[in-house]
Formats: C-alpha cells, sequence, structure tokens
C-alpha cells in the first residue's frame, strides 16, 4: 500500500504541473496488484482531465493482460523505449 500511495503522491504533483505527458517507467518491476492498476486507472482519467497523458514504459506483461482483460488497454499508450 505503501508503494501505491507513494505513486498517487508522485503522479498527481506531476499532474498539477500540467505537461503533455508524464511517462511511468516499469523496468524491473514484474509485479503489479490490483491497486496498482486500480490506480492507474484512476490517474490516467485525472490526468486526461488536465490535459496531461499518461504513458507506460516497458510495462510488465501481467499488466498488459490486466488492463486487457478490465477493457482499459486503450486508455494508455505504451512504449518499449524511453
Amino acid at each position: 500500500m505503501a508503494t501505491a500511495i507513494a505513486v498517487l503522491d508522485a503522479v498527481r504533483e506531476q499532474i498539477e504541473r500540467r505537461p503533455r505527458l508524464i511517462l511511468l517507467e516499469f523496468t524491473g518491476n514484474s509485479f503489479v496488484s490490483a491497486t496498482i492498476i486500480g490506480l492507474l486507472i484512476w490517474l490516467q482519467r485525472l490526468a486526461r482531465s488536465a490535459g496531461t497523458e499518461i504513458v507506460l514504459a516497458r510495462p510488465p506483461g501481467l499488466l498488459r493482460r490486466s488492463l486487457g482483460l478490465l477493457r482499459a488497454g486503450s486508455l494508455f499508450r505504451t512504449v518499449e523505449t524511453v
């Protein structure tokens, strides 16, 4: 849960600055909890309402599959390199 709160705080701080995009890199992270997935979806919606887009860099397969099962895969652009 501490990780989710840290992610929430860091991304919300970036959203307040209203950049065009926020890149979240997942290098070295193979595990993603349901809490983080829900948080990412909520943050993307918040970001878009502020004119910002969250882009996922090197998301683990579990995250990709989970977003697909939730029909939320189209919410995120993904990139393999930073």
